[in-house]
């Protein structure tokens, strides 16, 4: 939608700040939204280990510029990467926070969709997948906002944003009042550009909404970037 054209030949996000909804259920079962200050707790999850059955995947060193430049934005935040990235570390952690940041491996096909985690062989209850079956409600009733800031994020099995088992939709069923996720398979460096934007520009007092689309104007004016492919690439769910 933000890559839409109106009669002024400007691209519909140069001038609006759209949130998508998944109807007034969904957003009456929203908690109300607060301010998000450098102060609040924030858990960033960037560029988890690789499984073995996952070698084939890049590194993403991107990722991890990106995470890291997002944590020294806030004074109480909690970076996951590598080896410690995984499920019974986030599991610690998440309840806790009132933002949650992956930076990442992520895809949906027609049999799962998530995120992608670290493999942790020595707990009996480790999971190397993020979804709806390994990320229960309970861990997110202090969470305002979820970033999942990889390939797909807000795709479902079956290549919906409102399936079931999208995590736009995981996060809302939990009461989560702001999710940004990704409609494709994004550029890393222009995706770790748009982050660092969207969190300054989200804690120099803007709306999510806001944030987003002025961090999209950012990667919008970078020479090579200008397209819609690297700006318009996540939408965000839930409150304006």
């Amino acid at each position: 939608m933000q890559a839409l054209i109106d009669k002024a030949g400007h691209y519909l996000g140069e001038t609006h700040a759209i949130t998508l909804s998944a109807g007034l259920y969904y957003s009456n079962h929203l908690r109300p939204s607060a301010k998000l200050t450098p102060n609040v707790q924030i858990l960033v999850v960037a560029d988890p280990a690789q499984a073995s059955t996952d070698s084939t995947l890049p590194a993403l060193t991107d990722a991890l510029k990106e995470g890291r430049a997002v944590t020294g934005l806030f004074s109480n935040s909690k970076m996951l990467t590598g080896q410690q990235a995984t499920w019974s570390n986030i599991r610690k952690e998440l309840p806790g926070s009132a933002i949650f940041h992956f930076a990442g491996h992520a895809f949906a096909n027609e049999t799962q969709a998530g995120l992608m985690l670290a493999q942790d062989s020595s707990n009996s209850e480790t999971r190397s997948l993020l979804n709806r079956d390994s990320l229960p409600p309970t861990w997110l009733q202090r969470n305002q906002l979820a970033v999942l800031s990889a390939c797909l994020t807000e795709k479902g099995t079956d290549g919906s944003a409102f399936d079931p088992d999208s995590l736009a939709m995981v996060f809302m069923n939990a009461g989560v009042p702001h999710i940004v996720a990704s409609r494709w398979s994004v550029d890393s460096d222009a995706t770790a550009t748009l982050m660092a934007s969207f969190y300054k520009n989200l804690l120099r007092g803007s709306s999510v909404a806001e944030s987003l689309r002025l961090s999209a104007k950012d990667v919008r004016m970078r020479p090579g970037t200008a397209h819609p492919y690297y700006w318009a690439a996540f939408n965000l769910f839930g409150k304006a």
